[in-house]
This record gives structure tokens, C-alpha cells and sequence, in this order.
């Protein structure tokens, strides 16, 4: 969750939120104590988008927010007028159906369509594994 926060509030300021002149003094912030997250003067955000985005990043996993209160945060829910669905409402896709739905467009042969879907689809498998290799190696 204390990512998605981190995510959250890099989309909505456009810096991370604890942002410093190196990466092991950016460390040293998010573990010490006594760093609280600053909110830059622009954007104006909504006090609702404010406590989210805090009780996201708050740094004792103990106290974080979870999934299901954000589900049900006002800034969320739009003060409760857009309630989310349960999660036993969601609708349930297999992993079958995903890849049938997929791979069945991107064998059509000579559509370009599905020829740039194909690459999309390829680079999404690609990349996250390139990604872990590089780490693994540079651990090794």
C-alpha cells in the first residue's frame, strides 16, 4: 500500500514525496521517525486527497491504511455518492480467458491491428522479464 502512496502522490505533484539530493539521504528520510510527508503548495488538493495519500504513506505498516478503507475513503467514494463494488461483485476472469482473448486476435494473419497488438503484448512479457534478469545479475 505504502507504494501505491508513493504512486499516488508522484502522479498528483509530479516529485516523489520524499524526494532528497541523493538516493541514501531519500533512505535515511523514509526510515528516520521523525520525517513526515510534505504536501507542496500547488496543486490545491482536497483535504480528503490529502488524508489519503497520508494514511498511505504512513510509515508503521501497522497503522497504513488497507485495502479495503481505501475502498471506502470519501476521497475514494466521492464523499460515499460512488461507493465501490464489493470485492465479491467484481466480475472473475480466468487466466485462460485472458490468454485466449489475447492470442486469439493475435494469430489473425496480415492485420495490422493485431500485428501492433502482438508487439504490445510481447514487449509486456519481455520488458518485466528483461527488468529481473538485470536484477538478478547485478545481485549475483
Amino acid at each position: 500500500m505504502w507504494s501505491c502512496g508513493v504512486t499516488l502522490y508522484f502522479f498528483v505533484f509530479g516529485v516523489c514525496p520524499f524526494a532528497n539530493e541523493s538516493l541514501a539521504d531519500m533512505l535515511d528520510d523514509i526510515q528516520s521517525d521523525d520525517v513526515q510527508v510534505q504536501f507542496p503548495p500547488t496543486p490545491l488538493i482536497t483535504k480528503e486527497l490529502r488524508d489519503l495519500i497520508s494514511q498511505m504513506l504512513e510509515k508503521n505498516p501497522t497503522e497504513r491504511i488497507q485495502l479495503h478503507q481505501i475502498m471506502q475513503h470519501p476521497w475514494v467514494t466521492k464523499q460515499g455518492k460512488v461507493p465501490m463494488r464489493p470485492t465479491s461483485e467484481n466480475i472473475r476472469v480466468t487466466d485462460e480467458e485472458c490468454s485466449n482473448g489475447i492470442t486469439d486476435r493475435l494469430h489473425t494473419p496480415n492485420t495490422r491491428p493485431n500485428n501492433k497488438l502482438f508487439r504490445m503484448w510481447s514487449d509486456l512479457r519481455e520488458k518485466p522479464l528483461a527488468s529481473i534478469a538485470r536484477t538478478i545479475s547485478s545481485d549475483v
